[in-house]
């Protein structure tokens, strides 16, 4: 294998790498997203008098 070749393939792996982390931080920060309009959800309801019996009773409806 010459170093051009080399040098190719590293770059290919870098860009597949850049790309697999640019997923990954969307992935996790969609999740983040999400966690925190379910605990806003959550403290809404208990303001709102919902026990968290009753909040999952809901859930479990919805899904």
């Amino acid at each position: 294998m010459n170093i051009d070749n080399f040098l190719a393939q590293r770059r290919i792996q870098a860009q597949e790498l850049d790309r697999l982390l640019e997923d990954f931080t969307q992935t996790h920060d969609n999740l983040l997203d999400r966690i925190n309009a379910i605990n806003n959800n959550f403290r809404s309801a208990n303001l709102a008098g919902y026990s968290i019996r009753d909040i999952e009773d809901l859930m479990v409806v919805i899904k």
